[in-house]
């Protein structure tokens, strides 16, 4: 099924940085028995001494109009890339396919135009500066 692919800016991309990931070992105890089961295991929980590397994650909001859900997904939840950088992914509320482009840079106003004197709307000046007919 195809349908309507929505397009939208990310609010925000967070970059979580990865940790030390953890294992858990058993190993069987011989000749110990409990009631409930015939073998005994003792459980070590292992953490690694390599940290593994982090994951940046896209947050953004379900453009449908029924949805307007808020996403946060990683890079690699990412179904495609188009040509020109946007990713699309899977919304998590109706699982509609949306692609997302960076997130637009703040952009400061301009600063404030500055009039000559004798300015008066519908008046005109000069190369000089100055209005015309004054």
């Amino acid at each position: 099924m195809t349908g309507i692919v929505f397009q939208t800016n990310a609010e925000k991309i967070v970059n979580r940085g990865g940790g030390y990931p953890t294992k858990t070992v058993r190993t069987e105890i011989s000749g110990v028995q409990s009631l409930v089961s015939r073998r005994k295991f003792i459980k070590q929980r292992m953490i690694s001494t390599v940290k593994a590397k982090g994951s940046d994650y896209v947050v953004f909001t379900c453009p449908a109009p029924d949805c307007k859900r808020r996403n946060k997904k990683s890079v690699y939840e990412a179904k495609a890339q188009t040509k020109d950088g946007r990713l699309s992914f899977k919304c998590i509320g109706c699982y509609r396919e949306i692609e997302v482009q960076r997130p637009i840079a703040h952009i400061e106003s301009p600063t404030p135009v500055t009039s000559p004197e004798g300015f008066r709307p519908g008046t005109l000046f000069g190369p000089n500066g100055r209005p015309i007919g004054a």
